[in-house]
């Protein structure tokens, strides 16, 4: 969850994943959040293997096009990754639906960029990248809580985001069937500076974002 005003950017992400064992999700610890150099990054959604490393290799990610990404090394990663899926559970991830979600925020100038891009399955078992760069007052979320959707108040603009993030989330971990759950990684973006609030799984060097290793081998 995100919310977002020309001078502060609040993300917050849950700490609970999931890997696919004989056909179940199995919940696992996770970090979803990556800071490095003056950009943030979270992801949700179906986590490629090499995700932080081909995100990385990407550079200026505000400065890349949407064709540029489809025919990056992570979008083939997506690509493979969405073929695969389909191969063992073919119900799963139909045209037009969001396989993952990338959001970005950095200072720039000022200002701060703030940047979904969503991967979506397209026709033929193709991936789509789009970006949408986010420039008004408002709030972004993305959950896999059985459609969940966090009570935005009216005056969420003036009020306490890092409180609003908060509430948001833990109200995914209590839907049936959630696979969200504790702790919260909290990181804040001004003009100035990137601020983690809290590490929740996250190390602090980043070694563990996106970490797609089975639970049973690391």
């Amino acid at each position: 969850m995100a919310v977002y005003t020309p001078n502060l950017v609040t993300i917050g992400v849950d700490g609970l994943g999931t890997y696919q064992s004989e056909g179940k999700d199995i919940p696992t610890r996770a970090c979803k959040a990556l800071a490095t150099g003056n950009t943030v990054y979270v992801a949700s959604g179906q986590i490629p293997e090499q995700l932080k490393n081909n995100v990385l290799a990407i550079g200026d990610w505000f400065g890349t096009e949407d064709f540029a990404l489809n025919s990056s090394a992570l979008g083939s990663s997506v690509q493979a990754m969405l073929t695969r899926i389909r191969t063992s559970d073919a119900g799963r991830f139909p045209q037009g639906a969001r396989i993952l979600t990338l959001v970005a925020a950095r200072p720039n100038h000022g200002g701060i960029r703030f940047r979904v891009t969503a991967f979506t399955a397209a026709q033929f078992g193709d991936v789509t990248a789009s970006h949408q760069d986010i420039t008004e007052t408002g709030v972004t979320f993305d959950s896999a809580a059985n459609g969940y959707r966090p009570t935005i108040p009216k005056n969420f603009a003036t009020a306490n985001p890092l409180k609003l993030v908060r509430i948001g989330i833990q109200g995914a971990f209590k839907r049936p069937g959630s696979f969200s759950g504790p702790p919260i990684t909290l990181l804040q973006v001004t003009p100035d500076k990137i601020r983690w609030v809290t590490y929740g799984n996250c190390q602090t060097d980043g070694g563990n974002t996106w970490d797609t290793t089975p639970p049973s081998q690391r």
